[in-house]
């Protein structure tokens, strides 16, 4: 760890390393802030954007991964694109406590704690304001997720899949803490397919189910490309599919079909004038 490290060294560089880490602490929330406000934006934009596309008439079974999946009949109002449960419902649930103690591993920067401690502070009092709102909830989750707190993490993600029954944001994020942290697989495979099933046009939760079957689950069968190939059949011109299913095949030292994917997703990068895109794309056709 890094903390070792600056142990085994002189002592005469102290000012140095006080002076590295405490820019390191701010490039880390910065970079957090980045990436948590990417996903919820991302994401909610996909749920509401694409939903229109989606016949939600079609959709109360759903066969994802070869199982069948059934889903909520979008009898619910629609607030962004995602189904509500009532929060005069929501005494039947548990609600994550927002009580919950705030505790960081030896090895989490110094420099970010306070930040972090505050953002989780401000984010608990607008919940107890309005435990409604499902932006809030998930930048909680988040928050938790970074300090390693995986129960507190799983148990909003939990709760916003019982209370939004048909979003697919938390069902992803759920996936891969099942996947990554908590290491349930057959869980990680559940959240997965039902965010698929609530949404179709979820990339994420494309990418999510292949890495699952790549690195830890059902890694003897076709699941890994078959997914990315169902997710095809829903956006066909998904850069982010594409190549992926040309890596898959280009790691499997399958050079046809990886060759075939690469070719598919160049024609789409040309079509947005993505040049550095196609110019990794020519390397990698290149090396096959």
């Amino acid at each position: 760890m890094p903390m070792e490290k600056e142990k085994s060294q002189d002592s005469s560089y102290g000012s140095v390393k006080v002076r590295s880490r405490s820019i390191l602490g701010i490039i880390f929330v910065v970079i957090l802030a980045g990436v948590v406000g990417y996903y919820i934006y991302n994401d909610i934009i996909t749920a509401s954007d694409k939903s229109e596309d989606i016949d939600k008439k079609d959709r109360e079974i759903v066969t994802i991964g070869g199982l069948d999946i059934e889903i909520d009949d979008g009898s619910n109002p629609l607030i962004e694109g995602i189904s509500i449960i009532d929060t005069a419902d929501t005494k039947d649930f548990e609600v994550p406590d927002l009580n919950r103690p705030v505790v960081f591993l030896d090895s989490f920067p110094e420099e970010a704690r306070d930040s972090v401690t505050a953002d989780i502070s401000d984010l608990t009092l607008k919940l107890k304001e309005d435990p409604s709102s499902f932006e809030n909830w998930l930048e909680l989750a988040l928050q938790r997720k970074l300090i390693n707190d995986y129960t507190g993490t799983r148990d909003i993600w939990e709760y916003l899949n019982i209370v939004f029954p048909t979003n697919s944001i938390s069902f992803v994020n759920l996936g891969s803490l099942y996947h990554l942290e908590l290491k349930d697989f057959t869980k990680s495979e559940e959240s997965f397919m039902r965010a698929i099933a609530n949404n179709p046009l979820s990339s994420h939760a494309y990418r999510g189910l292949h890495e699952l079957y790549v690195y830890s689950y059902k890694q003897n069968t076709e699941a890994a490309a078959d997914i990315l190939k169902e997710g095809l059949e829903h956006m066909p011109g998904n850069t982010d599919i594409l190549l992926l299913l040309a890596s898959y095949y280009k790691n499997k030292n399958d050079a046809q079909n990886a060759k075939t994917y690469f070719e598919l997703a160049r024609v789409e990068a040309e079509k947005q004038n993505n040049v550095n895109l196609v110019d990794l794309i020519n390397s990698d056709l290149e090396n096959l």
